[in-house]
């Protein structure tokens, strides 16, 4: 992390909101970060700049737009399991957008 938010300022930027989280079955390590310029910086070279720390650690990255939503799928065993996440993607409470429910049906 020291590695990441350290690189990010010293490009001029200042991170207003950072979340991460691991996978302990996987061993993964997430983290998300929603930063803004200080200084007129150009994307490329923002990226150019994060993919030299993210190869020192071997890490899989993406930099995307604040306003750049994944599309997702959200599959439930029964209905009722999914109300309440359905209510926050459907009211616009999350960064993704759902395009399908799948649920389970016995036949």
């Amino acid at each position: 992390m020291a590695a990441v938010t350290g690189g990010l300022t010293e490009k001029g930027l200042f991170i207003l909101e950072l979340s991460q989280y691991s996978a302990p079955s996987t061993g993964q390590f997430f983290m998300r970060i929603y930063f803004k310029t200080t200084i007129e910086t150009p994307e490329e070279e923002i990226a150019k700049a994060f993919d030299t720390i993210a190869k020192q650690f071997k890490m899989s990255w993406d930099l995307h737009d604040k306003d750049f939503r994944p599309k997702i799928l959200l599959m439930v065993s029964k209905h009722n399991h999914c109300d309440q996440e359905t209510i926050r993607v459907r009211h616009d409470q999350t960064e993704k957008k759902l395009v399908q429910i799948g649920q389970d049906i016995e036949c």
